[in-house]
């Protein structure tokens, strides 16, 4: 466990890459380059060290998901840690002991214990060990600060918190969290904004215009590996919308028997640059497409693919 780390997230344990890729490419946009992400002992949740103050990283990673819900998919709760502490009982109080007065007098509080591994101390144990430690009036429902403990096996992460700085973008329209499998399956639809921040992160594609017009060739030319056309026609449908009128649109070219070094070639002529630079903007483009697409949708296309062709859209 990172026992620096500063952020806890919850994700999708079915699909951890792209979660860790999620993290990744959300905090890099609010500007930490190097954002480190561990998986803890237990399956769906991550710990991550940031240089960002965690607390405006989530209040800014507010503001991106109000403009574009689709840049959170396979992330559910988002929360600041701030000191991680051995889980036994004396432990946890003198944790607690040091955070206390984050809870100024006059200010309602409470509890809120997430037991995260089956060997951590039962969550009304806990709750018993340290509730005398804060002399401040407790309200269940509408506290000013919440006193977060997060339990792992060998370890626990604390923070005082307000409800703001608590971010679910697993919410549905109501408010309330979707369940994370049924988040996974449905997902949201990547908007044109998302989809090409995305891209321009994971690959050299310039910028306005240039940065869309590359990406659309990079769809294109992979829709060229489905020699059936109901096939094609069909990833065509499960694209994000700025992409399937240009994809619907063109003349169907001839069908054609796919080598790895024949394809790379193609995506460099629709490029307009050197096969070296078109791989790499290949598989940057193709990983944002598989978190624009289910699972099953990205299975049923490599389904498709050539076997030579397959391992070239894939980051090595």
């Amino acid at each position: 466990m990172d026992s620096d780390a500063n952020l806890l997230v919850s994700t999708s344990w079915k699909a951890p890459g792209r979660a860790r890729r999620e993290i990744v490419m959300r905090l890099r946009r609010l500007g930490d380059d190097a954002p480190l992400v561990s998986q803890t002992d237990r399956k769906g949740v991550m710990t991550v060290r940031t240089a960002l103050d965690p607390r405006e990283a989530i209040h800014r990673l507010r503001a991106v998901h109000r403009d574009a819900p689709g840049a959170f998919r396979y992330t559910f709760k988002w929360v600041p840690v701030d000191l991680w502490s051995p889980p036994d009982r004396e432990s946890l109080r003198q944790a607690v002991a040091r955070l206390r007065d984050r809870i100024a007098p006059g200010e309602r509080w409470r509890i809120t214990v997430e037991r995260r591994s089956a060997g951590s101390p039962p969550v009304p144990q806990v709750i018993a060990s340290v509730a005398d430690l804060v002399d401040r009036k407790v309200d269940l429902t509408h506290p000013d600060k919440i006193l977060l403990i997060e339990l792992f096996e060998r370890s626990a992460a604390l923070a005082v918190v307000t409800p703001p700085e608590i971010f679910t973008p697993a919410a549905g329209p109501s408010g309330a969290p979707r369940d994370p499998a049924w988040t996974l399956l449905i997902g949201e639809p990547m908007d044109k904004h998302t989809f090409l921040d995305q891209a321009r992160q994971a690959a050299d594609i310039g910028g306005g215009e240039e940065a869309e017009r590359r990406v659309i060739a990079i769809v294109m030319t992979l829709s060229h590996l489905l020699t059936d056309s109901a096939r094609r026609r069909h990833f065509v449908s499960q694209l994000p919308g700025f992409l399937k009128s240009p994809l619907l649109a063109e003349d169907r070219p001839a069908p054609l028997a796919w080598s790895r070094d024949g394809f790379v070639q193609h995506v460099a002529s629709a490029l307009g640059t050197h096969a070296a630079e078109a791989e790499a903007i290949l598989r940057g483009v193709y990983s944002v497409l598989q978190d624009a697409l289910s699972p099953g949708q990205i299975a049923e296309f490599e389904a498709q693919v050539p076997a030579d062709v397959r391992p070239v859209l894939h980051q090595r």
